[in-house]
């Protein structure tokens, strides 16, 4: 995983926390002006309008904002945005071989538009909700399904708001039953902007893992990680003939580690005492 997808990943689930974590605009401890760039007074005067505008295109914005891409990339246009940055390679068409994963925005055919956690078997987290032990592909997106109007199709206000929640699209296909609708499908989405792309390039050989980062910094930093290295510094497995030391059928009888004083002298009855030069003998004493 990528530090921008670690970041993304933390971010949703520091934010969204519990069973949907959603955030609705009329509900000011809910801080969801923080994550749409809109207030709820905002919406009430579009919907008063006639307009139907939702709030899923003013979270993606934001998101992209806390990314450190730019806000066009959050909104209708986004390829031609990509374009314009020479970033063309981000976009991913959405095909029946592939799936949006976590941090990427996605397009929905028909103007609307999401942030991927990605699919899980069951919840993303353990926060989150799912008794079904099959996959399914989550979401964070805004939205409004609350726009409650009067027979003379007059707004009531009190009623009506937008929303920032959790979603899931079961992403397995029939023959399970009793899952919601609708189902994640290739054919929902026209594609997505691929964070790891967009910063990292078209080539995902090159995409830094910080997974695999700090599990070499852990091995870096264990004093034994030495013992099986040769010469040049490559690791070596002890029972290879270049690995020149620890147990194996065709292994030399010498030191574990490149340097043989590395860690002191070497015991008196081990194979390589019987080349030790007493000259180097001063050397390999440490202090008391």
């Amino acid at each position: 995983m990528t530090p921008e997808r670690a970041k993304a990943k933390k971010w949703l689930e520091d934010n969204f926390p519990g069973d949907t974590g959603e955030k609705r605009s009329d509900l000011l401890q809910d801080g969801f002006t923080a994550f749409a760039n809109q207030p709820h007074s905002y919406y009430i005067a579009q919907w008063k309008a006639g307009s139907r505008e939702t709030s899923c295109k003013d979270f993606t914005i934001r998101f992209c904002q806390l990314m450190g891409m730019p806000p066009k990339l959050g909104a209708w246009g986004a390829k031609d945005c990509l374009k314009e940055l020479n970033k063309s390679y981000a976009w991913v068409d959405s095909r029946p071989d592939n799936v949006p994963e976590v941090g990427d925005i996605c397009f929905w055919k028909g103007m609307h538009v999401g942030v991927s956690w990605g699919v899980v078997i069951g919840p993303p987290t353990d926060q989150h909700w799912s008794t079904l032990d099959v996959p399914f592909w989550y979401t964070v997106e805004g939205g409004q399904d609350r726009i409650v109007r009067r027979k003379d199709g007059t707004l009531v206000e009190d009623q009506s708001f937008a929303w920032i929640k959790w979603k899931k699209y079961p992403y397995t296909p029939p023959p399970f039953t009793g899952l919601p609708n609708p189902r994640y499908t290739s054919g929902m989405l026209s594609g997505w902007v691929s964070i790891d792309r967009y910063f990292h390039g078209p080539d995902p050989s090159k995409f830094p893992d910080t997974e695999n980062q700090a599990s070499q910094q852990a091995a870096n930093d264990d004093p034994t990680n030495s013992l099986w290295r040769n010469p040049d510094g490559q690791k070596i497995h002890p029972d290879a003939p270049d690995g020149a030391g620890g147990p194996g059928y065709f292994c030399s009888a010498g030191p574990l580690s490149a340097d043989p004083f590395k860690h002191g002298l070497p015991h008196p009855l081990a194979p390589d005492a019987r080349y030790l030069d007493p000259l180097k003998i001063g050397k390999g004493i440490k202090p008391a």
